[in-house]
C-alpha cells in the first residue's frame, strides 16, 4: 500500500476497520442534488481454485444530498452477465454485501471508501468552486499486500491487479429517488 494512502484506515485482525474523522456537513450549494460518478476497472484476479482471470466491470454511485444535508447513495457494479446494486441510507456503516462502508464530506470534497475482505477503495469528488462541475479520483488500498473481494458472482478472488479508467462525475438538480 502506498504510505498515506489511506490514512484513515485501521487493519485489524478481523479485517478492514474503516475510521472517520468527524463528519462535515454537506456544502448547501449541493441541497437537492445528485452526484453521479462512474468508472470502470479492468480486473486480474485468482480465484479459490489457482485459476486466473481478467474482467472488466463498470462501478456507479449515485449520492442524493437532500434539502437538510443528508447523504442517500446508491452504488452498482456490473459486467457484461451480472450486476450488483444497494442503496444505502444516511449513515451506513455496512453496504448489503456486509463490507465495510462510509460516505462523508472532508471540506469541500465528497469521500466515499469500502472495505474489502482484504484491502480497500476510495473515490474521492473534487468539486469546482460554484458546485457546478466535478471530477473523481479512485484508488486502492492493500492489506498486507493482498486485495481481496467478492466478486459480482458470489466468488471470493484475490485481485492480483486493478486499474480504473474513464472516471467521470455530474451534477444535477433533484432527487433520482423519488
Amino acid at each position: 500500500m502506498k504510505t498515506g494512502l489511506f490514512k484513515s484506515l485501521l487493519i485489524g485482525t478481523t479485517g478492514v476497520v474503516l475510521a472517520f474523522p468527524a463528519y462535515a456537513q454537506a456544502p448547501r450549494a449541493l441541497y437537492n442534488k445528485t452526484v453521479q460518478v462512474s468508472w470502470s476497472v479492468t480486473v486480474s484476479k485468482t480465484g479459490p481454485d489457482g485459476s486466473k482471470k481478467n474482467a472488466s466491470s463498470a462501478v456507479f454511485h449515485t449520492v442524493y444530498v437532500s434539502s437538510t444535508g443528508r447523504l442517500f447513495e446508491r452504488a452498482s457494479r456490473a459486467n457484461n452477465k451480472r450486476k450488483k446494486q444497494t442503496d444505502n441510507a444516511p449513515g451506513a456503516t455496512q453496504n448489503a454485501g456486509g463490507e465495510a462502508t462510509g460516505l462523508r464530506f472532508v471540506g469541500n470534497r465528497l469521500v466515499g471508501n469500502t472495505a474489502f475482505a482484504e484491502g480497500a477503495r476510495r473515490w474521492t469528488v473534487s468539486f469546482d468552486p460554484g458546485f457546478s462541475s466535478c471530477t473523481v479520483a479512485v484508488t486502492f488500498g492493500r492489506e498486507g499486500g493482498k486485495l481481496k473481494r467478492k466478486g459480482i458472482d458470489g466468488v471470493m478472488y484475490t485481485i492480483d491487479s486493478i486499474v480504473p479508467s474513464a472516471e467521470r462525475c455530474s451534477i444535477r438538480e433533484g432527487n433520482p429517488f423519488s
